[in-house]
């Protein structure tokens, strides 16, 4: 990915892992990878176009090139709930 983008891959893996209602750890089991991988993963920023898919199936959202993106319902309820 890109390098000194705030909005990266983690902090997309993050946003869709929270409308999922699902941990990191949970993302991680569902696309059969260890928590510690896929922790240094996110640091990295270093998913892989398979990865990238697998973790969209399993939390609901659209793939895209180096974009997770929440789809339009999920969104919306994304932007209503108060994340506190």
């Amino acid at each position: 990915g890109r390098k000194g983008d705030d909005m990266g891959i983690a902090q997309d893996v993050r946003v869709a892992a929270a409308a999922a209602h699902m941990s990191q750890s949970e993302v991680a089991r569902e696309i059969g990878m260890t928590r510690q991988n896929f922790s240094m993963k996110m640091q990295r920023e270093s998913f892989s176009e398979e990865e990238m898919r697998k973790i969209a199936k399993a939390t609901g959202t659209l793939y895209q090139p180096e974009r997770l993106l929440l789809k339009e319902e999920k969104n919306e309820t994304y932007k209503t709930r108060r994340l506190s």
